[in-house]
């Protein structure tokens, strides 16, 4: 593996690799605010929610801890 020596490495080469690094950055968080805005946008109508039953059982002359 060839350790790279930015005193032998022109600044254009330098400049090219930090815009293209960057770039890759400013991709990646387009990307989770794009998911993260279509998420809120419809977490109001229902798409991600889901029925989960659950089911509490209790013994007989035993009593919930809580009470309502």
């Amino acid at each position: 593996m060839k350790i790279i020596d930015f005193k032998d490495m022109r600044l254009s080469h330098i400049m090219r690799n930090l815009h293209r690094d960057i770039g890759y950055l400013v991709l990646g968080i387009t990307l989770i605010y794009c998911i993260s805005g279509t998420i809120l946008l419809f977490r109001d109508k229902g798409v991600f929610v889901y029925k989960c039953p659950i089911g509490t059982s209790f013994g007989p002359g035993r009593k919930r801890a809580w009470s309502s």
